[in-house]
């Protein structure tokens, strides 16, 4: 997003997110997992993140991954989202030279060193990733307007020609803001009914191919209701068949 374009959002509002299935409160890596990660995190990372996680705000070539900022860049994300990230952008300089297993070992050892509990059995590369959020520990923080976020629900078009969402999830944070392929798309297409309204609007929204279907947006949090949510749509793509 441009500084222009977040710029020209006002923080009119929160939003209070809620988590769905399981979070990284639940015990989601072992700590041998989070002790391998430790050693990976030692070799390939400490040079730009610190030997502390505590970033290199010098240089700007490392954001800091442990407290405050660890929380505001992740908070209500998917725990698939941090793996890809570390997956396919680390380390720099070789981006995507990590093993599948090296990454989830990577991030088991940031989820201890950020104070989330361990459990017994280590974090796998299958899709319930997507399905485990990263919150606080009294749960999600309230959404601010100007979040990255993702919902599904009705796409249906009022008679003043505005497109919106009906009976739309509840918008939960996502960093990547194309359409949804592999563990995420598996997850759109599971997410409940939900009973929100969102009121769409930007370029992507140009025909009526996903009128009355069931669709998954992604885009930029412009309002927080009431009356009604607002989404500046970057992609929408149809997840399931038509509404009920």
């Amino acid at each position: 997003m441009s500084r222009a374009l977040a710029a020209g959002i006002a923080l009119a509002g929160t939003l209070t997110v809620h988590a769905a299935g399981r979070t990284v409160w639940d015990g989601v890596y072992t700590a041998s997992q989070a002790e391998r990660g430790k050693a990976l995190y030692i070799e390939h990372c400490s040079r730009c993140h610190g030997d502390f996680l505590e970033g290199d705000g010098a240089t700007e070539r490392g954001a800091a991954l442990v407290g405050t900022t660890f929380q505001e860049d992740w908070e209500s994300a998917s725990l698939n989202d941090l793996f890809v990230k570390i997956a396919r952008t680390m380390p720099r300089g070789t981006p995507g030279t990590l093993t599948s297993r090296e990454a989830l070992d990577l991030t088991a050892f940031l989820l201890q060193f950020n104070g989330y509990p361990a459990g017994t059995a280590e974090l796998s590369d299958r899709s319930e990733l997507a399905t485990i959020d990263i919150v606080g520990r009294e749960g999600p923080r309230p959404l601010r307007v100007g979040a990255g976020v993702r919902s599904v629900g009705c796409l249906a078009r009022e008679a003043d020609g505005v497109w919106t969402l009906t009976h739309a999830s509840a918008p939960v944070r996502t960093r990547n803001p194309q359409a949804s392929t592999g563990r995420d798309l598996e997850r759109a297409r599971a997410t409940p009914v939900g009973s929100e309204a969102i009121r769409l609007a930007g370029s992507t929204l140009g025909g009526e191919a996903g009128a009355g279907r069931t669709v998954e947006v992604k885009g930029v949090l412009s309002a927080v209701g009431p009356p009604q949510h607002g989404i500046a749509v970057m992609s929408l793509q149809v997840v399931g068949p038509a509404c009920r």
